[in-house]
């Protein structure tokens, strides 16, 4: 893994030291504003804050199953309409709109998702079904034998199976 510069870390450093600080000023805001609400009605501190939790679970949970979309959904039922108003609009209109959808889908990182556990498993399960083929195979032929593997780079070699 390759070191961080000096700038780096500053950077870093810059970064995380604004980042607790707009944390800190947000929860000093949201202890503020819970008091306020608490001495408003009458109420106590603690019940306030666990009443405002309680309240952001609710804006968190998913929309029931007749008022969300998918996308493509959606696009299938409104098409009509879509072609409308994309007709509707003039040629420079039509530009920035495939040029802001071109922008979007650059920025898409696509993520390659993988499971290093998984992985593991599967290399020490595959190592062990070989090693039991090949130890046939040397007590069938009197033969000595040995087997490398090597998998994609060095940053992603596991440790020996003998």
């Amino acid at each position: 893994r390759a070191k961080l510069t000096d700038a780096q870390k500053a950077d870093r450093r810059s970064k995380n030291i604004l980042l607790n600080e707009d944390l800190t000023a947000t929860q000093k805001g949201y202890i503020d504003s819970a008091r306020s609400l608490a001495k408003k009605h009458g109420r106590s501190v603690s019940w306030t804050k666990s009443q405002l939790f309680i309240g952001g679970k609710f804006t968190r949970q998913p929309l029931p199953q007749g008022r969300r979309w998918k996308l493509r959904d959606y696009v299938k039922a409104h098409m009509t309409t879509l072609q409308h108003d994309y007709r509707k609009l003039n040629s420079s209109e039509k530009n920035i709109l495939r040029q802001g959808l071109d922008k979007t889908q650059e920025k898409r990182v696509k993520l390659v998702r993988s499971n290093p556990k998984a992985m593991a498993k599967y290399v020490d399960k595959t190592f062990d079904d070989m090693d039991r083929d090949w130890t046939g195979i040397a007590n069938r032929t009197s033969m000595q034998m040995m087997y490398l593997a090597v998998r994609s780079g060095v940053d992603q070699l596991h440790e020996p199976k003998m």
